[in-house]
Formats: C-alpha cells, sequence, structure tokens
C-alpha cells in the first residue's frame, strides 16, 4: 500500500516539473515496483549530456544513499561519475591544536542517475546500475561497455551495494568511503576483549595500536599497497586476540 502511494505522489511530482518547463526522463524498463519493491530511477538530460562529455576510457563512480528522507522511511540514491582533479593541498588532521596539510588528488561528483527507494536492498541497486548501462551504451554506442569501463565504485560498507558491485561491475575495485571507515572502526575495536588496568583505569590492551594502524593506513599511496596491508593488518588483531585467548 505505501508504495502505491509513493508511486501515486511521484507521478503527480513529474506531471508538475513537466509544466514548468523541466523535462525529468524516469527508466520505464524493468518496472519500477515489484512486489513492494520500489525502485523509481530518473536522470535529466543535462545529466546524459555530461557522460556524453566524458572521453576517458576508465570511470569511477560513487554511490550515495539518504535513506529515510522522505515518507514512508523511503530514500534517494544518486549514481555519480568522479571527476579526478589536480593536487590541492588537503587536511589531513589536527596536531596540536593546528592543521596538518599535504598535496593529495582530490575528486568531484558529477550525478548522473538517481533513484528512489523503498529499501537498501540488492535489487534496487542492481537495478540502478542496470540502468546506467543501458543508457552508457545508448550514449557511447561504440565504446566499451560500463562494466568494462568502471574500474572503482566509492561507496559505504552497505553489504547490498557491494553484492550488486560483485553482480554487475566485476571488474572495479570497492571503495568504502572515510567517514564510514572510522564508523567500521568501532567495529573492530569491539572486537578487542584483553584489558589492561592503565593509571588506575581498564582500557582495551590494543586500542591505541588499532587506532594508530587505522590513520597510518588511510595516507598509503596507492589501493593495491592499501589492500596488502588492510588484510594483514586484519590478520594481526585476529592473532592478537587468539594470543590473548591463549594466555588466559
Amino acid at each position: 500500500m505505501a508504495v502505491e502511494v509513493q508511486m501515486r505522489s511521484l507521478q503527480t511530482w513529474i506531471e508538475q516539473e513537466a509544466k514548468h518547463g523541466h523535462t525529468l526522463v524516469v527508466a520505464k524498463i524493468p518496472a519500477p515496483v515489484l512486489q513492494e519493491r520500489m525502485c523509481v530511477v530518473f536522470n535529466c538530460q543535462d545529466m546524459d549530456d555530461m557522460i556524453g562529455r566524458y572521453e576517458q576510457p576508465e570511470l569511477a563512480l560513487l554511490v550515495d544513499v539518504k535513506q529515510g528522507c522522505m515518507a514512508h522511511g523511503y530514500g534517494v540514491a544518486t549514481l555519480s561519475v568522479l571527476g579526478k582533479d589536480k593536487l590541492r593541498n588537503t587536511t589531513l588532521g589536527r596536531f596540536q591544536g593546528k592543521k596538518v596539510q599535504c598535496l593529495a588528488h582530490t575528486s568531484h561528483a558529477n550525478p548522473w542517475l538517481q533513484a528512489i527507494f523503498n529499501s537498501e536492498n540488492i535489487e534496487n541497486f542492481v537495478q540502478l546500475f542496470q540502468t546506467a548501462e543501458r543508457r552508457w551504451a545508448s550514449i557511447h554506442p561504440t565504446r566499451p561497455t560500463l562494466c568494462d569501463s568502471v574500474v572503482q565504485v566509492h561507496k559505504d560498507y552497505a553489504p547490498a551495494i557491494e553484492e550488486a558491485r560483485l553482480q554487475r561491475f566485476r571488474k572495479s575495485r570497492p571503495v568504502n568511503n572515510y567517514f564510514h571507515f572510522t564508523e567500521h572502526g568501532k567495529t573492530l575495536e569491539a572486537k578487542l576483549t584483553q584489558m589492561t588496568l592503565q593509571n588506575g583505569k581498564y582500557v582495551k590492551t590494543e586500542l591505541e595500536w588499532t587506532k594508530a594502524g587505522r590513520r597510518c593506513l588511510r595516507h598509503l599511496v596507492t589501493f593495491d599497497l592499501y589492500s596488502l596491508l588492510w588484510a594483514g593488518f586484519l590478520e594481526q588483531i585476529r592473532l592478537k586476540k587468539n594470543l590473548w585467548r591463549q594466555i588466559i
């Protein structure tokens, strides 16, 4: 019932936009509503024109979802193409109350497709990616497919996005953003169960080591090096956890 109400609201919105001279293109294939699953993908001509001007052989995509920003808990997903920028002064953090900066490559997001989701499930993300593949093939019929062109998918840690990436962009590398990386750090810290008495207070034995490791890993120069050291970092946490279990 909620899906039907939302669809009626969407249709009214589209008609109002058309009256104001705004062109909103809604993807109709596959069907946007399937058994209480709702995924309505849309964009405008300017967004497609931006893709038409894109000449680089490789693409980095960004997926961002604001779930719960609409009625009934629905949300809006945005699929953007990241434009790589030149080296800029970038703030790495603070030390003794002062900003610490260095030159780093930055990127900016160019929105391409948006979709209204009833939930962040695998099927909705797959539909969003499939729509992007069809639009890419229509805009660039002589170029390699989008699946062959996407080298990175920037996202958060949502399992549904990762599963959809594996299904549609198998050659790409997942790049999880730093904000959610720091949030994910709380999960890692929760795995540290051994406590040590310091200055009259019990603290987690490897907590500072874990925090320092995450801070160092953030500034690695290549994704390959990061992937290798991140796997080793997780393995060290596992080994330390097992070691303390044996000692106890």
